[in-house]
């Protein structure tokens, strides 16, 4: 039986969902009784892009579980993982020890998301990130035999190379 309805904010091609998409998978979630879960790992840079809050593209929209990594926006390492909802987060504790690595000294690990959060570290990082994917494609798309494969929304680009007999 379905449980979750997992995504990835930004993708794995480095779109993003909107809000309006967002708000319309958290409706199938809320009629199906299904989990809406986030991997954030490039949250911020989806944040950053779209010029808005993390809150607006998670809470406000409806996500359940949020698992928030900084490693892919300068935290040395670490992961944490966002109850929305109380009831989602019962007997956690005892799964995650079952089921996890749980690593020694978690508190150094888990104190990094203290400035990052409060000193808005988070968006000047992923802001930096984005703008410098975005130089790097304003100079590869002056090769001619290099395509894009999807659009640049954040800090990923994939690009194709066009073999000499194509048009």
């Amino acid at each position: 039986m379905p449980k979750v309805v997992s995504i990835s904010q930004s993708t794995e091609y480095g779109t993003m969902y909107t809000t309006n998409e967002l708000l319309s998978i958290s409706e199938v979630c809320k009629t199906y009784n299904l989990i809406f879960h986030m991997d954030g790992c490039r949250l911020p840079n989806a944040a950053a892009a779209m010029n808005t809050s993390l809150r607006e593209i998670t809470t406000d929209v409806g996500v359940g579980v949020l698992s928030f990594g900084g490693a892919k926006n300068g935290l040395l390492f670490g992961e944490a993982i966002i109850f929305f909802r109380k009831e989602l987060a019962e007997e956690f504790e005892y799964i995650q020890k079952q089921c996890l690595q749980l690593h020694s000294k978690m508190r150094f690990i888990s104190a990094q998301f203290i400035p990052y959060l409060e000193q808005n570290v988070w968006h000047k990082n992923a802001h930096h990130a984005n703008l410098m994917c975005n130089k790097l494609w304003n100079g590869l798309s002056k090769l001619p035999k290099v395509k894009l494969a999807f659009p640049v929304e954040t800090n990923q680009l994939f690009c194709h190379k066009i073999a000499k007999n194509s048009v």
